[in-house]
């Protein structure tokens, strides 16, 4: 039991034990004794601070297990149950009737350290099919819980393999893992997404499965609502995009009916709804559609997305205090993962507020910029939106004269994403997390902290968060600035303390 238990990562549950570590010599049922046995000669450590017993070893232990599991010849067979056990949890995230969703999202996050192994294990096979399987399973998490760019590193690396051009991946596999690339690589900017949503759907018609069909449908329309309004109602009905408000409040209303299972889901929806009641001047739906979008999302490009359109009902309904707060700190989350489609929405919200206040050079520069990002990633403005963007432009070239607002304007496109990003926070003074002490840890550098704690070294990190050594040094450089601190000895034992 000791051994086996060396294939875990992170900690693992009474259940993971039971599937990875029991087996014909060791009963599901004797499990649980002997990690007692073992937890009382501190050979593993049991939590139960989280609501539910945790176990785990720690690392300079679980080496030594790992040492023996090699010598045992068994390593394989563990490793693939272990890997067949978390691949089947994933899985339940493709059950979202269930109503212990939410729950089922916050393990899976739990278990990222070893859901990553077990997707390491499926590429080291050449189990490309697992391998995909795996990554599609957790786009509800990548989605949700801020870890955009970790998604398309695995799907990137499924579908690039070089095993991949020697092993048989299953159609339907291929294609549902293309088109769940290519919307979190929309949300990143990237203008070709639309081309790998198409292959996967040329794929699942022929196919003709009709599960697989509506999924790529969905992604296509979705991608090409953001970047072809058009092109997107071959797709679906993509109204809001389109500009045709009744059909938009008409569909958002049906959609919400299917989504309560899924709050992430259900707040970006009630976002939705909220822009089509604003845009048909319903201020009164608008405002609570919005502020029940923000209650409801859980974080990262949900959240942002729902901030972004509280502002515009804010700034709607003269509040710009109100929408100032919401857009900047829209803009902090999309920024931190990267999730660059949606920043030009707010970077155009905070330029309409900057030529509201009067400062018209700053909110000339931001549409400039907004302009710049969104040629760079062939994205488009929403049509509802159109009419209250014309206004305050031709607002600001009536205030500064058209030479002034041009050379701004040009100042503002010649912008890189990440500099208008910054000038937009350097407007405001930069409203964001502290400098120092615990609360300034980006979630990468708590990451790197949180394995240093366990005893890993700098090249096991980089494996671990599938980042080089440089970025993970590049972390801890940080975060001993942050935290005042010389050694990885101090960070261990800060780290202990705040767990």
């Amino acid at each position: 039991m000791f051994r086996r238990l060396a294939v875990f990562l992170g900690g693992f549950d009474l259940a993971a034990a039971q599937a990875a570590a029991g087996s014909c010599d060791v009963e599901r049922f004797q499990v649980l004794d002997l990690l007692t046995l073992l937890v009382d000669k501190s050979l593993v450590v049991a939590d139960d601070s989280g609501g539910q017993t945790r176990f785990r070893l720690l690392e300079t232990v679980r080496q030594y297990a790992a040492e023996k599991l090699g010598e045992s010849g068994e390593a394989d067979a563990v490793r693939a149950r272990h890997r067949d056990h978390y691949t089947a949890l994933a899985a339940l995230l493709d059950a979202p009737a269930r109503s212990d969703y939410e729950r089922r999202l916050g393990q899976a996050e739990t278990e990222i350290d070893n859901l990553r192994a077990a997707f390491a294990r499926s590429r080291e096979n050449s189990d490309i099919d697992l391998a995909m399987q795996l990554a599609s399973s957790l786009q509800p998490l990548w989605m949700s819980r801020a870890r955009l760019r970790e998604g398309l590193t695995w799907f990137d690396a499924a579908l690039t393999d070089d095993n991949a051009q020697h092993a048989e991946v299953a159609a339907a596999v291929r294609a549902r893992a293309l088109a769940d690339r290519s919307v979190l690589a929309t949300w990143a900017g990237t203008a070709d997404s639309l081309d790998q949503a198409q292959q996967a759907l040329v794929l699942a018609r022929e196919l003709d499965e009709p599960a697989l069909l509506a999924h790529t449908l969905t992604a296509c329309g979705y991608i090409a609502g953001f970047y072809d309004a058009e092109a997107a109602r071959g797709y679906f009905a993509a109204a809001l995009a389109a500009g045709d408000v009744e059909a938009a409040q008409h569909a958002y209303e049906a959609a919400g009916q299917h989504l309560s299972f899924l709050p992430a889901m259900a707040a970006l929806q009630r976002a939705y709804s909220a822009a089509a009641a604003l845009a048909a001047g319903d201020l009164v739906a608008a405002r609570h559609g919005a502020h029940e979008a923000v209650t409801m999302a859980t974080g990262g490009i949900y959240l942002s997305q729902a901030l972004t359109t509280r502002a515009r009902v804010a700034i709607a309904q003269g509040e710009p205090e109100q929408a100032d707060r919401d857009a900047h700190e829209a803009l902090e989350l999309a920024a931190e993962v990267q999730a660059y489609l949606g920043i030009s929405d707010t970077l155009e919200c905070l330029g309409t507020l900057a030529g509201d206040a009067g400062r018209h050079r700053e909110a000339a520069r931001l549409f400039g910029a907004v302009h710049g990002i969104r040629q760079r990633m062939g994205a488009v403005r929403f049509k509802v939106w159109d009419a209250s963007y014309e206004a305050s432009e031709k607002a600001l070239r009536d205030a500064l004269g058209e030479q002034d607002f041009e050379a701004a304007w040009a100042e503002g496109a010649a912008l890189s994403t990440e500099e208008a990003i910054a000038y937009a926070q350097r407007g405001r003074g930069e409203r964001k997390r502290p400098t120092s002490g615990w609360a300034s840890l980006t979630p990468a550098e708590r990451d790197v902290v949180r394995l240093v704690s366990e005893g890993l070294g700098n090249n096991d990190i980089a494996t671990r968060l599938f980042v080089s050594p440089r970025t993970v040094q590049s972390h801890l450089t940080h975060v001993y600035a942050k935290l005042g601190l010389t050694s990885r000895v101090q960070l261990a034992q800060e780290a202990a303390r705040r767990a």
